[in-house]
């Protein structure tokens, strides 16, 4: 089975070395007050949504990528952008959403919150960064997603969970990412946490069957048999 992998972020370089995996690509971006699709032109003026690609085809690196970028060619983004895409993935195929944001305010929560049940019902695993810096952050801790918190205190490609609403405690190290020739990026905390537990779950899926992945989210007992090994504690 090939994974799916939705990355909400900020794009992907067509120079970058996991563009070959690279399924299908969106920005939405908002003019006028109103929210517009386009497929192209293929960008990530940061660098950011590369890294994050990097990341989890180095732990699955069959998973196919579906990027959504919703900043643009800007450093900042909005809620109603993060709300209208987690809308459009309900009818794509994928297996896991990564996002590496956190919303501040409570514009469109309720309407965001309502689109994360329904990914879960229908057995998307939606992982989260925690805000840097902070213990808990939306829509990490949201019940219907997989929270991860960076810390510098694990070890590369450690995870642990933990017992409240973030599920997950995951290594924020920095790291040195050549995403594509001649650019890189020092990638850390809770972003580079969450793309590593995102590639480790795509390569979970990897071997597990439609209806089980699905009982194991509905279930919420998937990070439990994802990183078992690792003993749980409180934070």
């Amino acid at each position: 089975m090939i994974p799916n992998v939705a990355i909400i972020d900020t794009g992907i370089d067509p120079k970058a070395q996991t563009f070959k995996n690279l399924d299908s690509y969106i920005e939405l971006f908002v003019e006028n007050d109103t929210i517009y699709l386009r497929d192209e032109p293929i960008i990530d003026k940061d660098g950011h949504g590369s890294c994050v690609a990097f990341c989890i085809n180095k732990h699955c690196k069959d998973a196919r990528l579906h990027v959504i970028n919703i900043y643009g060619e800007k450093p900042i983004t909005y809620s109603a952008l993060l709300h209208e895409a987690l809308i459009y993935l309900l009818d794509k195929n994928v297996d896991i959403i990564n996002i590496s944001l956190s919303v501040d305010g409570s514009t469109y929560k309720k309407e965001i919150e309502e689109a994360l049940h329904q990914l879960f019902m229908q057995g998307k695993a939606v992982v989260c960064s925690v805000k840097n810096g902070e213990k808990s952050s939306f829509p990490a801790n949201n019940d219907d997603c997989i929270g991860v918190m960076g810390s510098y205190d694990i070890d590369f490609n450690d995870v642990h969970t933990v017992k409240n609403n973030i599920q997950l405690i995951a290594c924020g190290k920095p790291e040195e990412i050549t995403y594509a020739d001649e650019r890189s990026m020092i990638f850390c905390g809770s972003s580079k946490a969450t793309a590593d537990v995102s590639g480790m779950l795509a390569c979970f899926r990897a071997k597990c069957s439609k209806d089980r992945w699905t009982e194991y989210i509905t279930n919420k007992t998937l990070t439990n048999a994802v990183f078992s090994q690792n003993q749980s504690k409180d934070k």
